[in-house]
This record gives structure tokens, C-alpha cells and sequence, in this order.
């Protein structure tokens, strides 16, 4: 096998060590959704896939230059291409196409799970807005600091 035949094999290799990582990554996600008391638990799990995907766009930099180096297209067709001609690499990038759409599914699901959660908060908080009379000042500052709109203690909720 050649050295860029090599290159492109081992680039393929990684991808698919960091599709496995990043699906790991969502699939966690997705147990730390089934509990908002987890919450705080999310931003590691973000990091991680931020993470898996600059590698992966790295490691598609390197691909993209074998292709070009066999004298192919630096595309998805190029890709193809290259795997007809060298069908060895064929059953690895069949299987990264399958951790990757199994990642994009789950991510796209515990995309839905967090839209429903965001929805849900920011009605509760226009709610919370309209009985404490701050319609239009938010409750809470960017840190998650009351804004201070009301005087310390004070509120206009009464008991009934």
C-alpha cells in the first residue's frame, strides 16, 4: 500500500475514532436531558463534541490532500472515487458513515429535547415577568443574577 494510500487509511481510521467519541459524547447528552437537575453537566458534553469536530475537521484537511495527492477530487465524489479504486477503505468508511449517522440522529433528538426546555423557561419567565409587574425588565441579569428591579425583599406577589 502506498504512503498516501496509508495516509488516507489512517485519516479514515481516526475519523472514525472520533465519530465513536463524539456519539459517546451525545449519548451522555442525552442521559443528562432525562434530568434537568443535570443541567449544569451539559457544558462538558458540549466541549466534547466542539472538540471531536475541529479533529474531524482537521483530520478532513488531511484527507482532502491524500485525495488530491492520488490525483482525485478533494469532494465527497473524490472520496467515492477513491474507495472504488481502493476497496479496502470501503468497509472502514462504511462504517464511519454509520457512527456518524447514528450521532446526527441522537444529536438532532437532543437538539429537540433542548429547544422543548429552552421553550418551556423562556414561557415561565415571561410568565414570572407578568406577576412581578417587569414585563419588559428581565428577572434575572446574564449570570443569573436577579436584575435588581425591585428593591431587595420586595415583590409583588402576596400570599392570598
Amino acid at each position: 500500500m502506498s504512503s498516501v494510500l496509508q495516509t488516507l487509511e489512517t485519516c479514515l481510521d481516526r475519523q472514525l475514532t472520533l465519530a465513536r467519541e463524539f456519539l459517546t459524547a451525545v449519548q451522555h447528552e442525552s442521559q443528562l436531558l432525562q434530568d434537568p437537575s443535570q443541567a449544569e453537566l451539559l457544558a462538558t458534553s458540549t466541549a466534547t463534541k466542539l472538540s471531536c469536530i475541529q479533529r474531524f475537521e482537521a483530520l478532513e484537511n488531511v484527507r482532502n490532500q491524500a485525495l488530491l495527492q492520488l490525483d482525485l477530487d478533494a469532494s465527497p465524489e473524490g472520496l467515492q472515487q477513491a474507495l472504488r479504486l481502493h476497496p479496502s477503505l470501503a468497509p472502514l468508511f462504511t462504517e464511519l458513515q454509520d457512527i456518524a449517522d447514528q450521532a446526527r440522529q441522537l444529536n438532532e433528538q437532543n437538539g429537540t429535547v433542548i429547544q422543548t426546555y429552552l421553550r418551556h423557561t423562556q414561557h415561565t419567565l415571561a410568565d414570572l415577568r407578568q406577576l412581578t409587574g417587569q414585563a419588559t425588565e428581565p428577572l434575572y441579569n446574564a449570570s443569573g443574577r436577579a436584575s435588581g428591579a425591585l428593591p431587595a425583599g420586595r415583590t409583588h406577589i402576596t400570599a392570598g
